[in-house]
């Protein structure tokens, strides 16, 4: 007998698919990842101009800042004078969720960047469309299976389960078993990956005292 115990597999099934989606809506957001990590390493307030001077890429800082506060991401402070903002302690706790977005696209994902950033939010926008977590634990669960099986298990139309199985196959999460559009299909080595990282979101999720901005 050992002393330390093996960590059982984290399953795709065993999270909230509505959880999850609802995080992610958040995190694939275009350069939040990158404001992230300009304020991470702040100990105080930073003004909107010393923010945007950080991400001259980013077009409308204060817009993007104004939805990051919506989403619980920053605190913000000032007056008419100026405003500045802050990560929050939600905005702070993204940092294993973006470890783990990452360590899954430098994995499985053959895409060419090396940015830290870029590869989160692409990773986030590959699996955050509407009901691709569910379509993805259906797959997960049923194996090698068809689309009107993926429907039925989902609870969608066969239409609206085939372009999200081929949403999930041009982004690599997905594969055909077969030439022809009626082929069934299974998930590749990236989509059967991602239980921790599924994990690590909807954990994410449920951090204290937030409620996901309306109409977003």
């Amino acid at each position: 007998m050992t002393d330390t115990a093996e960590t059982a597999p984290i399953e795709i099934r065993s999270v909230n698919e509505q959880r999850v989606e609802a995080a992610l809506r958040v995190i694939a957001r275009r350069w939040t990842t990158s404001m992230v990590q300009v304020l991470a390493p702040q100990q105080a307030p930073m003004r909107v101009c010393d923010i945007a001077a950080h991400l001259p890429s980013v077009a409308n800082a204060y817009g993007l800042l104004n939805q990051m506060h919506a989403d619980g991401l920053v605190t913000r402070s000032g007056d008419h004078t100026g405003i500045s903002y802050q990560l929050s302690d939600r905005g702070r706790a993204l940092s294993p969720v973006h470890r783990a977005l990452f360590g899954w696209s430098w994995l499985h994902l053959p895409i060419r960047t090396t940015v830290y950033a870029e590869r989160v939010e692409d990773a986030a926008r590959r699996l955050h469309s509407r009901k691709s977590t569910a379509v993805v634990q259906a797959l997960d669960e049923l194996g090698t299976t068809s689309i009107l099986s993926v429907a039925k298990k989902v609870g969608t139309v066969p239409g609206h389960a085939s372009r999200r199985l081929e949403r999930l196959r041009s982004d690599g999460l997905a594969a055909r078993t077969g030439p022809h559009h009626g082929a069934p299909y299974k998930l590749t080595d990236a989509g059967g990956a991602l239980g921790p990282v599924y994990s690590a979101v909807e954990s994410w999720h449920e951090f204290p005292e937030w409620t996901p901005t309306q109409g977003r």
